[in-house]
C-alpha cells in the first residue's frame, strides 16, 4: 500500500467511527484551483525538498475545507490549511530559524505538528511535534495516517467520548489514556522503520540537528567554526567612515522586522547588542535559516558606506535612528521603514555569515 492508499483507508477508518454530524466537509474556503495554486506556490518556496505525495493528496482533497472543524476527534493540535500552514513555516524560518524541512501540518493554541521533507515526495512523511516554549521536537508519529489510525483505535476501544471546544487539547483522544496513547506514537514509529532515529533533536543547536536538516538550513562543518571578533560595534562605526568595512562582531543578535522586498530581493532587519552599543543589519532571506535571534552569535558583515551618513528625510530619520545606537528608537518602526530601506542599503551592513555561540 502506497503512502496516499494508506492515508485514503487511515481517514476513512476514522470517518466511520465519528458521529454522522461530524462527517460533513463543513464550509468550503477555496476551490480546487486556488488550493492547487498555494500547493504550486509551496512547492517553488520549497525546493530542492518537495510535499510527500500523500500531504499533497490530503490537502487537494480536504484543504478547501475548515479542517479545524472537520477533524475535532483528532489529538491537539488540529490539522490547518496549507495557506496557513506556508505562511507559518516562512514566519518559523524568519524569526526562529526553524530547520527548513519540517513544514508545518497542524497547529493549535501553540502547538505544531510539523511533517519532516525529503527531497522526494514518494514516502510518507514522518510528523514532528513542538510547542512555543519546548527546546526539542518530539518525533510522535510515523505519518499523517499513522495520526489518523491512532485516534480511530483509540476511538473504538473508547467510543466517542471527546468533547469539542476550548478546552478541546485537554479532552483529546490521548487523554481517554495516556498509555495506550504512548504505545500507538511507538508503534507507529517503529512500523515507519523509525526505531532507530532520535525522539527528541533540540530546535536550536544546530550541532545536533540531524544532517540532512543541516544540509537544507545551509549549514557545512565549517559554518560551526567561530572566526573570532575583529570589531566591537563602536569600531565597526568608525571604521565605515573610512571606507568599505568588513568585520566580524560578537554580541546580541535578534530580530527588529523583516518581509522588505528590495530590488527583488527579500531582507530583514536585524540588531546586534555588544558592549560598546547597537548596530542595525540586515540579513537576506536565504539566510534566515541560521538566524536564532535573541542568541549570543557571531556575525560578518560586510558595510559598503558610512553607517552614520543616512539620509535624513523624515521617513528615513527612522533607519538613522536604528543605525546609530538610539535602542529606543526601535519601537518607532513603521511600515515606511520598507519604502524607503533600497536607498539606505549602502549604509547598513550586510550580514554574509552567522554562528551562534552559546549552545
Amino acid at each position: 500500500m502506497d503512502a496516499v492508499e494508506d492515508l485514503e483507508a487511515a481517514i476513512a477508518w476514522y470517518r466511520d467511527l465519528v458521529p454522522p454530524s461530524d462527517r460533513t466537509r463543513g464550509p468550503l474556503l477555496a476551490d480546487a484551483d486556488a488550493v492547487a495554486t498555494i500547493l504550486e506556490t509551496i512547492g517553488s518556496e520549497l525546493g530542492p525538498l518537495m510535499l510527500s505525495s500523500d500531504l499533497v493528496w490530503f490537502w487537494r482533497t480536504w484543504g478547501g475545507y475548515a479542517i479545524e472543524g472537520l477533524f475535532d476527534l483528532l489529538p491537539y493540535p488540529s490539522l490547518t490549511v496549507p495557506s496557513f500552514a506556508l505562511e507559518s513555516w516562512q514566519m518559523l524560518q524568519v524569526q526562529q530559524g526553524h530547520p527548513r524541512v519540517l513544514f508545518p501540518v497542524a497547529y493549535e493554541s501553540h502547538g505544531f505538528l510539523f511533517a519532516e521533507l525529503d527531497t522526494a515526495a514518494e514516502g510518507p512523511a514522518p510528523l514532528w511535534y513542538y510547542t512555543y516554549g519546548d527546546e526539542d521536537f518530539e518525533l510522535r508519529y510515523g505519518s499523517l495516517a499513522a495520526l489518523f489510525r491512532i485516534a480511530a483505535e483509540i476511538l473504538e476501544a473508547h467510543g466517542v467520548q471527546v468533547e469539542t471546544g476550548p478546552n478541546r487539547s485537554e479532552q483529546n483522544p490521548e487523554h481517554l489514556d495516556p498509555g495506550r496513547f504512548s504505545d500507538a506514537c511507538e508503534r507507529s514509529l517503529i512500523a515507519a522503520g523509525l526505531k532507530d532515529r532520535p525522539r527528541r533533536v533540540s530546535w536550536n543547536d544546530e550541532r545536533r540537528w540531524p544532517q540532512g536538516w543541516r544540509v537544507a538550513n545551509g549549514l557545512s562543518p565549517e559554518d560551526f567554526d567561530a572566526h573570532g571578533r575583529t570589531h566591537t560595534v563602536t569600531q565597526l562605526l568608525e571604521a565605515s567612515k573610512i571606507g568599505p568595512t568588513e568585520a566580524y562582531l560578537h554580541g546580541e543578535f535578534r530580530m527588529i522586522s523583516g518581509g522588505y522586498n528590495v530590488a527583488g530581493e527579500d531582507l530583514s532587519l536585524y540588531r546586534l547588542a555588544d558592549a560598546t552599543g547597537t548596530v542595525g543589519v540586515v540579513m537576506p532571506r536565504a539566510m534566515q535559516g541560521l538566524g536564532k535571534p535573541g542568541r549570543e552569535s557571531e556575525i560578518h558583515v560586510i558595510c559598503q558606506s558610512d553607517i552614520g551618513a543616512l539620509p535624513t528625510d523624515p521617513g528615513q530619520s527612522l533607519i538613522a535612528a536604528s543605525i546609530s545606537n538610539e535602542a529606543e528608537q526601535y519601537e518607532r518602526f513603521t511600515e515606511s521603514f520598507g519604502a524607503v530601506l533600497n536607498d539606505a542599503l549602502p549604509h547598513i551592513p550586510r550580514v554574509i555569515g552567522i554562528l551562534h555561540l552559546d549552545s
